[in-house]
């Protein structure tokens, strides 16, 4: 670990170094390994990094992680996650207030320290005067640039949009609805703000194929080929979006997933828009007039995207009614009994551009994002096959086999991969489209941007 780091100066940490007993210590205390935990917390006794066994300190700046596996890419993704159980506190912090639950007593080491939040709506958040970090483009900067910022939270992007028009804000990250057409009428009103084309995951959609009429499978197919992927792409999408459907891991991470190119001319036919077959597949599986179903979307989706795939479908017998959700009640309405019809959450689950090896397990039983309930002895075998393995070309061989599986399946109905846009003002400088984890901006990229205020004056 680097020796360079300091806690920020507020009590009762007040700025000392990190050392390796804070890492031991964190771990410890949401793994229940040591001093005085013995038991993990809740969210984690099932997790990835319940593999961890046990960690101790080597000397004040090193650690040793013993596992209870040997698989480097389980190893390497536990570590990598963006997670809680990753973040580090220092001990004075649980042992003085008791918990880490009152934002007025965070304390953490990165380039902002938490002024204010309001809950749903706002944070502030000022510079670190005892930040350790320098800018590697220019080292002998010391960062962050920004005396501080503050972080927005706006649901609806029309509003978000009517801000960042006048010069309300500064930046804002990509989002579900910057289709081409907003991001067209932007340019129009707005040709001063920077729009920074990113790549985006893929959109799909979720059926319940534990339950009629989605768990047969030329039900699925059907509805897949009811969809004109190519016109949507350039049509809709004014040809800025890969009509090309997409498997589990994302066409980006080469030597991962399973890309479009690589599938059997049969597989490609599957996806390919034929509603004359489709038509065919429906009566097939017992289905000649088609069915009605509804399709539950987070209200911050695209629905116009959504009307056309609806339309699609209904050209082929499939009748659905849209129903817009807000975006905590989807994400728990898909894990209950009542929801047995088709679903598009904030996120999908196909084309994923990080960790690979822990997408894997959301279609096996049990797992709290298996939405669809799906339950195949074959791919949990490829799952357990990938999690058991113990060197990297092995994982890469079984992630490879259940992004095969996912697609021949249908498990999801796939659509396209839009491109995604990040905006930011012309004042804004080191601003390139960095669009991580909300953690992410805040902690690593945003201490790397800074304010030409003579820019910034002149509009």
């Amino acid at each position: 670990m680097k020796q360079n780091v300091y806690w920020q100066n507020i009590a009762p940490v007040n700025g000392r170094q990190l050392t390796s007993a804070d890492v031991v210590y964190s771990y410890d205390r949401n793994l229940g390994l040591g001093n005085g935990f013995t038991a993990p917390a809740p969210i984690w006794s099932t997790s990835p990094q319940a593999a961890i066994k046990s960690i101790t300190a080597i000397d004040k700046y090193n650690v040793s992680f013993t596992w209870a596996n040997t698989n480097p890419e389980s190893i390497a993704e536990n570590m990598e996650q963006a997670s809680i159980v990753n973040i580090i506190i220092p001990s004075e912090e649980v042992t003085t207030n008791g918990n880490t639950y009152n934002w007025h007593n965070q304390v953490g080491t990165g380039p902002f320290v938490l002024t204010d939040w309001v809950d749903s709506t706002a944070m502030k958040l000022t510079a670190n005067t005892n930040y350790w970090g320098y800018d590697e483009r220019y080292p002998q900067n010391r960062l962050p640039y920004i005396s501080g910022l503050t972080v927005l939270i706006i649901p609806q992007t029309s509003t978000a949009l009517a801000a960042m028009r006048v010069g309300k804000i500064d930046q804002m990250n990509q989002q579900a609805t910057f289709t081409p057409t907003v991001i067209s009428g932007l340019q129009q009103t707005n040709p001063e703000i920077n729009v920074i084309k990113v790549p985006s995951a893929a959109l799909d959609i979720l059926a319940k194929s534990s339950v009629a009429p989605f768990n047969n499978l030329n039900v699925r197919i059907a509805m897949q080929q009811a969809l004109n992927l190519p016109l949507i792409a350039s049509s809709y999408y004014q040809g800025t979006a890969n009509p090309n459907p997409q498997t589990l891991v994302s066409m980006y991470i080469a030597g991962w997933g399973w890309p479009y190119a690589q599938w059997p001319a049969a597989t490609q036919a599957e996806y390919a828009y034929n509603p004359t077959n489709a038509k065919a597949l429906l009566a097939a599986a017992g289905f000649p007039n088609g069915f009605s179903t509804t399709l539950y979307f987070d209200s911050n989706n695209d629905a116009d995207l959504l009307a056309i795939v609806q339309a699609e479908e209904a050209a082929v017998g499939i009748n659905i009614t849209l129903q817009a959700m807000p975006s905590a009640t989807i994400n728990s309405y898909v894990t209950t009994a009542a929801w047995n019809g088709l679903a598009q959450r904030g996120v999908g689950l196909i084309g994923r551009i990080l960790a690979p090896l822990r997408v894997l397990p959301e279609f096996t039983p049990g797992n709290s994002v298996n939405f669809e309930g799906w339950n195949d002895p074959a791919y949990t075998a490829i799952y357990n096959n990938a999690n058991s393995a113990t060197s990297i070309d092995s994982v890469k061989s079984y992630v490879q086999q259940a992004c095969q599986y996912v697609t021949q399946q249908h498990i999801l109905i796939s659509l396209i991969t839009p491109t995604g846009y990040c905006l930011c003002q012309p004042w804004v400088v080191g601003y390139s489209g960095q669009n991580g984890a909300f953690g992410n901006l805040v902690n690593t990229y945003a201490a790397r941007f800074w304010v030409n205020q003579a820019v910034k004056n002149s509009y």
